[in-house]
């Protein structure tokens, strides 16, 4: 019977590193990145069926949200796509860098699907689309797309969340190689509530028996042991102890260089682990902290500041030009903005909060609890 796991975080939060180091495990089938656009698509029909209009950010980071992930989640359960729709999904695909694993003979793939549902659609494309079919696990990992975890989880997947310090992320998204990997620079503030939203699904799914969570500093730092978490939450063999010593091989067989916006490497590496030490300003660090700090409270990342002020987020410049049409050059510094992030420690502090107020800011009621008790300890 084929098993099916789902990998996902945030952008650079290290889960390439992880679909390549579980690639190398005999029973795992892991695609890259292997078809975002139907995520993407999948989240447009949502949007179309409530009228939400256009957005240039379907995968939303859920903050000051109009409708809530589980209405979304049930609409999956109902949306269907069929042969013609992925022929335009993979054709539009083909100059987009951000599709990792393609097949040329992807039309040949499609050209006999049925319309079904759409899981069925994922669950059928991971194993067409694998390089290997004699795995016990059919997987892929896709970026941002922690909403689907409740959707698959209730539909046996299996699922994988990473996460890593912001600060680190930041690093990683704006210096060094990182254009090659993101493109055009976006706002400070439009990376760290999208980092926010992984914290919440992950807050909100950490009693589901189909999650799983990794820290990105665990996973380098202490490998073996991390991934063992992995593997017994998939009821596999675990790693060889030699594993960790050899470079890592790609889906192909091939030594991978890592994708690190500094220097490549072939095995793992912890050298990124607090970086931004050298690399952020102190006005950059200061608003990240704030804009973040219930969150890097309740997983326990060490502040550099000692009191987290009002004042930092008023001092912050974005430290590059943003370009992006579909950005607000201004967006981490517009005081509409500010106002909002304010109020969001605000209501931490004060306590109660109307369910309306709770899923505008927190997402969910659990994450305003444990948000909650984290900063209050």
């Amino acid at each position: 019977m084929k098993k099916y796991f789902f990998i996902t975080g945030m952008s650079r939060s290290g889960t390439t590193l992880l679909d390549k180091i579980l690639c190398n495990h005999p029973q795992l089938s892991v695609l890259s990145q292997p078809f975002p656009f139907l995520f993407i698509e999948a989240k447009k029909k949502f949007l179309d069926s409530i009228n939400y209009g256009e957005t240039p950010f379907p995968l939303s980071n859920y903050f000051q949200e109009v409708y809530r992930p589980k209405d979304f989640s049930e609409f999956l359960e109902t949306v269907y796509f069929d042969a013609d729709e992925l022929g335009r999904i993979f054709n539009d695909m083909k100059e987009f860098s951000g599709q990792y694993t393609k097949r040329r003979d992807i039309n040949r793939i499609i050209s006999d699907y049925k319309r079904d549902k759409f899981i069925e659609i994922f669950k059928k494309l991971l194993i067409d689309m694998a390089y290997n079919q004699d795995r016990l696990y059919f997987g892929s990992k896709e970026c941002i797309c922690e909403e689907f975890v409740g959707f698959l989880s209730r539909n046996d997947f299996k699922n994988i969340l990473l996460i890593r310090d912001p600060r680190d992320i930041i690093v990683s998204s704006y210096y060094g190689r990182a254009s090659e990997y993101i493109g055009k620079y976006r706002p400070l503030l439009f990376h760290l509530r999208n980092w926010r939203k992984s914290i919440a699904f992950l807050i909100h799914h950490k009693h589901n028996p189909n999650l799983a969570w990794l820290k990105f500093e665990d996973m380098v730092q202490s490998p073996q042991q991390s991934l063992e978490k992995v593997t017994k939450f998939l009821n596999i063999d675990p790693f060889s102890a030699e594993f960790f010593s050899r470079s890592i091989l790609d889906q192909k067989g091939n030594v991978w260089l890592s994708n690190s916006s500094f220097k490549g490497e072939k095995t793992i590496s912890n050298a990124s682990v607090g970086r931004y030490k050298n690399k952020i300003s102190r006005n950059m660090l200061n608003y990240i902290e704030y804009i973040c700090y219930p969150e890097m409270r309740y997983l326990g990342y060490k502040l550099q500041n000692a009191k987290i002020l009002k004042k930092y987020i008023y001092e912050f410049k974005e430290p590059f030009r943003i370009k992006r049409k579909e950005h607000k050059a201004d967006f981490s510094t517009l005081e509409e903005n500010l106002s909002q992030e304010k109020k969001r420690l605000k209501f931490l502090k004060e306590g109660n909060l109307s369910k309306e107020k709770i899923e505008k800011y927190f997402i969910f009621q659990d994450v305003f609890l444990n948000l909650q008790e984290a900063i209050s300890n």
